[in-house]
């Protein structure tokens, strides 16, 4: 649970990081958070629907398709999914706190046969979730960082 609070803790640091990105980016307060709002809500609740949208785009599946056309398109969602921070903390908390669960990502006949069965140590589960950890941190340091690399630019030409 302590590192549920933590990961917890870094997913509303980056919502933070993006509401003051959009403050001080923005001249006025009620733009900033109604952006900030809109954003929030667009991706959480409509993410898993634009990026299905895109894979399809990007990798189609045609009426005959080959299971190697359905993987590709399988994969191009995984990884635009894992774009979003949603996704990211969806992940990472279902790891972390089901040790169940041996995987967050594409798993084949292949590699299911071959998956440890039972539950999963922490420091395994930690294993399994390590990407997702880390695309967190790095998009809340990239937000924190591009809001202060522009207060300082504004604060430089005050």
């Amino acid at each position: 649970l302590a590192l549920w609070l933590v990961v917890s803790v870094v997913y509303v640091g980056f919502w933070l990081a993006f509401a003051m990105l959009c403050s001080v980016a923005m001249r006025r307060a009620a733009t900033s958070a109604l952006i900030a709002i809109a954003l929030w809500l667009a991706v959480s609740l409509f993410a898993d629907l634009l990026v299905g949208v895109a894979a399809d785009v990007i990798s189609p599946v045609p009426a005959q398709a080959t299971s190697d056309q359905q993987l590709a398109n399988a994969q191009t969602q995984l990884f635009l999914s894992h774009l979003s921070p949603t996704t990211l903390y969806t992940d990472a908390t279902a790891a972390l706190l089901d040790p169940t669960v041996t995987t967050v990502g594409i798993v084949t006949q292949a590699q299911a046969d071959r998956a440890v069965a039972g539950v999963l140590p922490l420091d395994q589960s930690l294993l399994v979730v390590w990407p997702e950890l880390v695309g967190l941190v790095a998009l809340t340091v990239v937000g924190f960082a591009a809001g202060y690399v522009l207060l300082m630019r504004q604060e430089v030409r005050a």
